[in-house]
């Protein structure tokens, strides 16, 4: 489908998944989220809508939208996670560029398809109030954000990255570096494997609700195409692996997905060297920021110490701008607020078990 939003022209569903890879690494912003092996491997190939926005016939923006809909009528949700996409690498961001792109957004799921459209930007609170202002003039109600975490400047040398680091994170890296331990990395499934066994020897250890299915990255790493599959890496000890970490570096962010550190390796310190290489890793492939994914002083200090202690002065504590929805049907609305109510029921009765 096409239509014309005065010089911007819309397309919705009608590229092919190599050609979305093509368009997505167009952009600065570009994230794991986005791809299409993980909206096909999390919610199924079908429930995805893809749109592209052109200005004068330049490539402007795009979206993955993951769609919901209630059968028989014409209700449901479509839901966009770090999207849509606009800053791109050979041009200045354009806030009416950016404006142009939500209101195609909004007339393509919330006028013509009757859903309950829910946007999740991957944008930081900083600076960024800009975007919020454009989102709500455009009819969007905003949210909070729950979403809490530290990001790591890339930019400067690595030993200048080193020497921001907390005193005592240092000293722990420094200390690991000559515990004679080794890292293994790459991108193969038996890697990942690995890092699937360590995990679930965390979760047991911590007793916690894990917030990802695992099983899940087995089937995005197999998905993606090679050149943005995600990191594995590994760390031995007297080649015994003791800890992991997964990452995906695309765009400006490179994100951590997978930590894990098994009970052997607690006081080997691998996952201070495990950080230290993703690093130096995620600047080689152009990154300008570590995304640490989440922190939670009070429910995860011990967390959000290690986390802190890495980025040192050099790290930034922020949220995302938050969530903006926007719905004109009542149908849409009510099937959202009582699939949510079902949800959270759902969440709270699995921790209790």
């Amino acid at each position: 489908m096409q239509a014309m939003l005065d010089q911007y022209t819309v397309e919705v569903d009608s590229v092919s998944e190599n050609y979305w890879y093509e368009i997505v690494r167009k952009f600065r912003d570009a994230n794991i989220y986005q791809t299409w092996a993980y909206g096909a491997v999390r919610f199924g190939e079908g429930s995805l809508s893809h749109m592209i926005v052109r200005k004068n016939e330049k490539l402007i923006g795009a979206a993955q939208t993951r769609i919901v809909k209630i059968p028989l009528i014409n209700a449901g949700i479509a839901y966009v996670r770090w999207g849509p996409l606009w800053r791109k690498y050979d041009s200045e961001d354009n806030l009416e560029d950016f404006r142009s792109i939500v209101c195609a957004m909004r007339q393509e799921y919330v006028n013509h398809q009757g859903l309950y459209l829910r946007i999740i930007p991957n944008e930081i609170e900083n600076c960024q109030g800009n975007l919020r202002v454009i989102l709500e003039e455009e009819g969007f109600k905003w949210k909070r954000s729950d979403y809490r975490t530290l990001y790591l400047s890339l930019v400067e040398p690595l030993e200048t990255i080193k020497s921001n680091m907390n005193k005592n994170w240092r000293k722990n890296l420094n200390k690991a570096e000559k515990q004679g331990l080794t890292i293994v990395e790459g991108t193969e499934p038996a890697l990942l494997e690995c890092v699937d066994r360590i995990f679930r020897e965390t979760v047991s250890r911590k007793g916690f609700v894990p917030g990802i299915n695992i099983d899940d990255y087995h089937m995005l790493q197999k998905s993606l195409p090679d050149h943005i599959k995600m990191r594995v890496m590994i760390c031995q000890s007297e080649g015994q692996p003791v800890a992991g970490l997964v990452g995906s570096a695309m765009g400006d962010v490179g994100i951590e997905l997978i930590a894990a550190t098994s009970n052997d390796g607690l006081n080997l310190g691998g996952s201070y060297l495990l950080r230290w290489k993703m690093i130096n890793y995620l600047k080689q492939c152009g990154c300008r920021y570590y995304n640490l994914n989440g922190i939670n002083p009070d429910r995860n200090p011990g967390g959000y110490q290690f986390k802190s202690g890495l980025c040192g002065s050099n790290g930034l504590d922020t949220e995302f701008i938050g969530t903006f929805e926007a719905s004109e049907n009542a149908l849409s609305s009510l099937a959202v607020k009582l699939g949510e109510m079902m949800r959270k029921g759902y969440t709270k009765v699995k921790k209790m078990v």
